[in-house]
């Protein structure tokens, strides 16, 4: 099976991986798309942060970045703010991430 990837490209995915994936996103759509191409750290992670923190549990953010940086940034981030990434993808220096929203915010800033 294949799924979009949001950008018109199909992704190929075995059959554990596809399994583990649908089972994450349930029949979720994004409910939000940040589009930050060309923008430097600290900028994604600021946006994501942001974004994380005004939706609600559950909701499924996803990100488009080319910043080398947010391979290590936004995981971090994500795992401080209680969400969870669904997936991740690195294309032509283009790093995509599908996050799963916690609903729990990060008290220490």
């Amino acid at each position: 099976m294949a799924l979009d990837d949001h950008a018109g490209n199909v992704v190929a995915l075995g059959s554990s991986q596809m399994d583990e994936t649908l089972a994450l996103m349930g029949d979720a759509q994004a409910s939000r798309r940040l589009n930050l191409l060309g923008y430097l750290c600290p900028v994604p992670v600021f946006e994501t942060r942001r974004a994380l923190e005004e939706m609600a549990a559950g909701t499924i953010l996803d990100i488009l970045c080319d910043d080398p940086d947010v391979k290590h940034d936004i995981p971090v981030l994500v795992a401080r703010l209680g969400s969870v990434i669904i997936s991740t993808e690195e294309r032509d220096g283009e790093w995509r991430f599908t996050i799963r929203s916690g609903g729990v915010h990060d008290e220490q800033g």
